[in-house]
């Protein structure tokens, strides 16, 4: 990816996570939000703002059986979505796709650039304010995510640009039950709050 390129992608994606963002905050009017990430697909065809409040997931929960901590963490089951009217990321990036010409380390290069853009894009906007009184409170985590797929490494390494030390450890422990500092425990006691 060029510098041109990297920068007209970056823009894009600025001015979707902004409105996309916006929009999200207008649906859920005076609700918390405590993750808001970048959903992307394994062969760049995708590119989807989603968000998640404290609110919209104690509603999920009191409607389910178990106390499933995916509720907290797939972003396909988050209640806001982003807009995305002519999906200008998505065809960007899918032009660039077809410069590849099949060549595998090229289009390994052009995944690795679109996703260091795409946290860039995440660092304006934070940087800019967007995210707001969570955000600066530290309790809303940024990341990326692969919609597709298992591996959670864009995950673990977009928070580890995206997030305080702290958060992003939290983060980190998502998963497990047993850390006493996992951040899917830490939303358990904002939920009781």
């Amino acid at each position: 990816m060029t510098p041109t390129q990297w920068q007209q992608i970056h823009d894009l994606a600025v001015a979707n996570i902004t409105q996309s963002f916006l929009h999200m905050r207008a649906q859920a009017a005076n609700e918390r939000f405590y993750g808001f990430c970048l959903g992307l697909v394994e062969d760049l065809c995708g590119f989807f703002c989603a968000g998640n409040t404290l609110e919209s997931l104690q509603r999920v929960l009191d409607d389910e059986e178990d106390d499933d901590s995916g509720w907290f963490w797939y972003i396909s089951e988050w209640a806001y979505e982003g807009v995305d009217d002519n999906n200008a990321v998505h065809h960007a990036i899918t032009a660039l796709d077809t410069e590849t010409d099949d060549d595998p380390e090229q289009y390994a290069q052009l995944c690795r650039d679109y996703e260091q853009c795409l946290i860039a894009a995440l660092k304006t906007c934070d940087n800019n304010g967007l995210f707001g009184a969570e955000r600066t409170a530290g309790e809303m985590v940024l990341y990326l995510h692969y919609a597709d797929a298992s591996d959670e490494t864009i995950d673990n390494t977009s928070s580890a640009q995206l997030n305080p030390p702290a958060l992003h450890q939290a983060f980190l422990q998502r998963w497990n039950q047993n850390a006493s500092n996992s951040l899917t425990d830490l939303i358990r006691d904002r939920l009781d709050d």
